[in-house]
C-alpha cells in the first residue's frame, strides 16, 4: 500500500510540475503531506519524519551552499580563466576532447 501511494506522490509531482499547474514549494511540500496522511501517519509522526530530514540533510546542504558562494566568487574574480584558457589552446577549441 506504501508502495502505491508513494509512486502516486511521485506521478502527482512530476505530472502537476510538466503540467505548470503549481509552484515546486507548493507540490514538493503539499503533496507528500497529503500522501502520509492518507498512508495513516499522524501530524506528530510526519513532523518526527521532517526533523530527522532535516537532520541528515541540513550538513550536506549547508557545505552545497558554501561551494556554490566559493566558486561563485572565484569566477567573479576570474581565477579559472588561465586554466580556460589552457584548455582551450590543448584542445583547439574542440569540446568533445575536453
Amino acid at each position: 500500500m506504501l508502495t502505491i501511494i508513494g509512486l502516486l506522490i511521485i506521478i502527482s509531482i512530476v505530472t502537476l510540475l510538466m503540467m505548470g499547474k503549481t509552484s515546486p514549494i507548493i507540490a514538493m511540500s503539499v503533496i507528500p503531506l497529503i500522501g502520509a496522511l492518507v498512508a495513516g501517519y499522524s501530524f506528530t509522526e510526519i513532523s518526527t519524519f521532517f526533523e530527522l530530514g532535516i537532520k541528515k540533510v541540513s550538513s550536506v546542504a549547508t557545505m552545497f551552499l558554501f561551494a556554490i558562494l566559493f566558486f561563485s566568487i572565484m569566477k567573479d574574480l576570474h581565477i579559472f580563466n588561465p586554466l580556460i584558457r589552457m584548455m582551450i589552446s590543448i584542445t583547439r577549441g574542440n569540446v568533445i576532447i575536453v
